[in-house]
């Protein structure tokens, strides 16, 4: 070895005894001590004193390393011809990982063998290796570590081979929780001195799986991206983000744009995205287009065959603003439910007013209601189909009451591109308003703004008047007879009301 000298050298000599002796002694700097690699920023302190006594020379060797003169130790011997047999313990340094507790013995002519522990994931793990020279070497995984908490085995070495370095320890933690409500499937993590302590795994979704990547630092610090695809409501989706736990808190979550997307036949939701966190499972947002117009919705979905979209907000219908509520949900594969929407009395066009207007929304059915009319006194059932504020239709379901008779009613209120047409029709029986006026073919009618009105016959003198009618309710009524009557064979034009 060539030591550059950092204090003088001294060559005190005694020659008091037929045995003299001279000592050769400093103090020398090194990157290394035979070699052997030094953690960053360590230097080491070396003396090496001779001996010379009968023509042998004796060489003793002591040296220290450290960030402060301490941390590796090598003590022993040497001879002139350049063996060396000497302990080593303390740490050392590979590829930027220190490698602590080393405690061997070493000499010339042979690999030095070593064993100790690195620090990986915030835990320590078991190594042993052999070095021959900065170029050359390995050290291998041999016992367990803490991940996430759970002890597991690490296998494999890390090589240098004419100064490439390669390999990788790997530790196979299976199915594994990682956090509540987070289960990674086939969970690897694996550790090399130049990506540290990386993870691939796949997490349980929606029914299906999206890979993970993963980088940890200790159990309080790590982090998981998506990294893939997966299938949701039978379309290929791509996840993005990112679940951290940093500093003992969880964050993130994974997002899925789906666009728009048909979630059953006649449901599309638009702009539906869809999100996985911690705790919380797979939930969704996105808008329903219904009536012209579009009411937000909030999802939660298990697989294909389970899921579930609540009404989340109002819409506008017949110019009116209303909440929506209601869920349509599909469960085991079978869908049910609707979206309900209360509208109260409303006023659909002038003179038409729908008492207790309810609209309820279904796929395949569209935006459907039911109500009242009040007319004649007494109220007709409807049913509407809606589309938008221009296009919508109202048709008579059921019967009332007219004159003291039930009568059912038919007929459909439209608006159509902004144009309203239709009226209810209510046949009646014959009768007789008040006693000896006999009315026949009396047939009533409601449009919005006329109101109520018929037209029909009344029987007089054994000849038939035609009469016209406007009906507000059974104390309130009249008749407008017109025509011409025949008496004693002489006819006359009539004209009257009652």
């Amino acid at each position: 070895m060539t030591l550059p000298s950092t204090t003088p050298i001294s060559l005190p000599f005694s020659a008091s005894t037929l045995a003299s002796s001279v000592s050769f002694q400093g103090s020398f700097s090194l990157g290394g001590l035979f070699g052997l690699p030094l953690p960053s920023g360590w230097t080491a302190q070396t003396t090496i004193s001779f001996s010379y006594s009968n023509s042998v020379v004796g060489i003793g060797i002591s040296s220290t390393a450290g960030p402060s003169g301490s941390g590796l130790t090598i003590s022993g011997s040497a001879d002139t011809t350049g063996n060396f047999n000497v302990s080593v313990s303390g740490n050392m340094s590979l590829a930027g990982v220190t490698i602590s507790g080393v405690s061997a013995s070493w000499a010339s002519g042979s690999p030095f063998v070593f064993a100790g522990t690195i620090s990986i994931g915030g835990s320590s793990l078991a190594v042993s290796g052999s070095y021959t020279n900065t170029s050359t070497w390995t050290f291998s995984a041999n016992g367990s570590t803490s991940i996430f908490g759970t002890t597991v085995a690490a296998s494999g070495s890390i090589v240098s081979t004419s100064g490439t370095v390669s390999g990788s320890y790997t530790m196979s933690l299976n199915n594994f929780t990682v956090a509540t409500g987070m289960t990674i499937n086939s969970l690897v993590m694996s550790w090399s001195p130049s990506g540290g302590l990386t993870g691939s795994g796949a997490l349980v979704l929606g029914g299906t799986t999206l890979n993970l990547s993963g980088a940890y630092t200790d159990s309080s610090n790590w982090s998981f991206d998506a990294s893939g695809s997966l299938s949701l409501f039978g379309a290929t989706v791509t996840a993005t983000g990112t679940v951290t736990k940093s500093s003992g808190s969880i964050s993130g979550c994974y997002s899925m744009a789906m666009g728009d997307i048909s979630v059953v036949t006649g449901m599309t939701v638009n702009g539906l995205t869809m999100r996985w966190c911690q705790g919380q499972g797979l939930t969704g947002s996105g808008a329903l287009v219904i009536g012209g117009t579009t009411l937000n919705l909030s999802g939660s979905y298990t697989n294909i065959s389970n899921w579930a979209f609540n009404a989340n907000g109002s819409l506008t219908l017949f110019g009116v603003s209303v909440v929506a509520t209601g869920s349509y949900v599909k469960s085991a594969g079978v869908t049910s439910g609707s979206y309900s929407m209360a509208m109260g009395n409303i006023a659909v066009v002038a003179g038409m007013t729908v008492n207790g207007l309810t609209m309820t929304w279904t796929p395949g059915q569209g935006l459907t209601g039911v109500g009242a009319l009040v007319l004649g006194g007494t109220t007709l059932n409807l049913s509407g189909s809606y589309s938008n504020n221009s296009n919508w239709a109202f048709t008579a379901a059921g019967s009332l009451s007219l004159f003291g008779q039930s009568v059912t009613a038919s007929g459909t209120y439209t608006k159509s591109g902004g144009t309203t047409s239709g009226s209810y029709s209510m046949p009646l029986n014959p009768f007789s308003a008040v006693p000896g006026m006999s009315l026949s073919n009396m047939v009533m009618s409601w449009t919005p703004g006329q109101g109520l009105t018929g037209i029909g016959s009344l029987s007089l003198g054994g000849t038939s008047l035609s009469v016209n009618d406007t009906y507000s309710d059974s104390n309130n009524w009249s008749f407008t007879a017109g025509g011409s009557l025949s008496l004693f064979g002489t006819s006359f034009s009539v004209l009257g009301s009652f």
